[in-house]
């Protein structure tokens, strides 16, 4: 016995067969992590598990006068693999926000480090928002 069907029914297939590997793919949770002071930022977060950075904000009560805000992986493979993620000259800035292309792999053991002297002592709140 033959069926028949229709072009509608082939293009609504066609659109389901493309659409259901969005569907399927991994959703990840959105976690973050919030400091705030006044003092040098030395953030530091090491994870048990694999995650990946999404995004770092930073706010300050007053625009800083110097120094550089850096973002850097120190890598559980040794100093070889360290690496610096972002830099800022701070002069001026009152808000920083980085959000890289994709977001950034580290593994188990693997340290991200938010560094800032604050030699102006302004008030800030920091967030790290990532992805397990």
């Amino acid at each position: 016995m033959r069926h028949k069907i229709s072009i509608a029914a082939l293009l609504l297939l066609g659109t389901l067969l493309l659409v259901s590997p969005l569907q399927s793919m991994e959703r990840k949770e959105t976690y973050f992590s919030r400091v705030t002071g006044s003092g040098a930022i030395a953030y530091t977060r090491t994870s048990p598990q694999k995650y990946q950075i999404t995004e770092v904000r930073l706010h300050l009560d007053g625009a800083a006068t110097q120094e550089t805000l850096t973002i850097s992986i120190d890598s559980t493979g040794g100093a070889t693999y360290d690496s610096i993620l972002y830099s800022v000259a701070m002069a001026g800035n009152t808000d920083v926000v980085w959000r890289p292309d994709q977001p950034v792999p580290l593994y188990k053991g693997d340290i991200l480090k938010v560094d800032w002297t604050n030699t102006d002592a302004a008030t800030y709140g920091l967030e790290v928002l990532y992805e397990y």
